[in-house]
């Protein structure tokens, strides 16, 4: 897995929104809620078990679909990077891995 790497501009977030996505060699779409590791830092968690790991990279871009909270709303699609794999800090989120993202439009 890679090193902490957080982005710095976020166009999109807040409690309860959610990033959607379907890895280029993947059958199913992914769906998690997203959350704010840190001020700059916009991702979500993965359970450490879970098939999606072995889909994603760090570098990787994609179309994903980002859900505003309470889903009246339509998604934002935005083409978005895999910014870093990282594990959480000590005695957070225990086997898990915090996805990071960069929206790149």
């Amino acid at each position: 897995m890679s090193q902490n790497r957080r982005t710095e501009n976020r166009k999109v977030g807040g409690k309860n929104s959610s990033v959607e996505f379907k890895p280029d060699n993947a059958g199913v779409t992914y769906q998690f809620k997203l959350r704010d590791f840190s001020t700059n830092g916009l991702g979500f968690l993965v359970n450490e078990g879970s098939k999606v790991l072995e889909l994603i990279s760090v570098g990787d871009e994609m179309e994903m679909k980002y859900y505003p909270r309470g889903g009246s709303s339509v998604p934002l699609i935005l083409k978005t990077r895999i910014n870093h794999i990282s594990p959480p800090e000590k005695e957070k989120h225990q086997n898990h891995y915090i996805i990071g993202l960069h929206i790149l439009e």
